[in-house]
């Protein structure tokens, strides 16, 4: 449902990050079918998929030379044109979703020169400009200490309450999944 936190537990290699990668179209299921908003995933092509469900993995595979701007903009990867130029509504967005996180003093950062916490907080930054109804996140607070968990964790909570985007994220935490979910 709109604006629901839930939370997919299991511990390591249980198939939670399967799962996750299963339900956002990146693997096939294994077995039975999977629909969002009525229609079966299998009709939905990458690009209108990639408009509904936003995925911050943990394993990133880009290039952290990029400033934190430039790898905010890959959200709007769907919406921009065959060279990948942004528009007005694309910055727009983009710029949101740095407001929504609370990064505006990392912008011109490169990414390699992040905390693991701030890195965090760009991918999370990447999906909103994505702007999904659909969040997915996977383990989103691993490799964080304790005070940055808590600012995810916080900010997790917010972007549901202000958007009413849905959040679903795997975790093995069983703690701070009590903490955020409503599932």
């Amino acid at each position: 449902n709109q604006g629901d936190k839930i939370g997919i537990i299991g511990s390591n290699g249980s198939g939670k990050s399967t799962l996750l990668k299963t339900l956002s179209g990146i693997q096939k299921p294994l077995n039975g079918k999977l629909a969002i908003q009525d229609k079966s995933i299998d009709v939905i092509n990458p690009s209108e998929l990639a408009k509904l469900i936003s995925l911050v993995l943990t394993q990133q595979s880009f290039s952290k030379n990029l400033s934190v701007t430039e790898f905010i903009s890959l959200g709007r990867h769907p919406y921009t044109n065959w060279l990948g130029m942004t528009n007005q509504e694309d910055e727009k967005q983009i710029n949101k979703a740095i407001q929504q996180v609370g990064i505006e003093n990392l912008k011109n950062k490169k990414c390699n020169e992040l905390s693991d916490g701030q890195l965090q907080k760009v991918m999370i930054a990447r999906a909103l400009a994505q702007n999904t109804p659909v969040i997915m996140l996977d383990e989103p607070t691993s490799h964080l200490d304790m005070y940055h968990k808590a600012q995810v964790l916080h900010l997790l909570k917010n972007i549901c309450f202000e958007t009413q985007k849905s959040i679903v994220f795997a975790t093995h935490e069983i703690n701070l999944a009590l903490q955020l979910c409503d599932e």
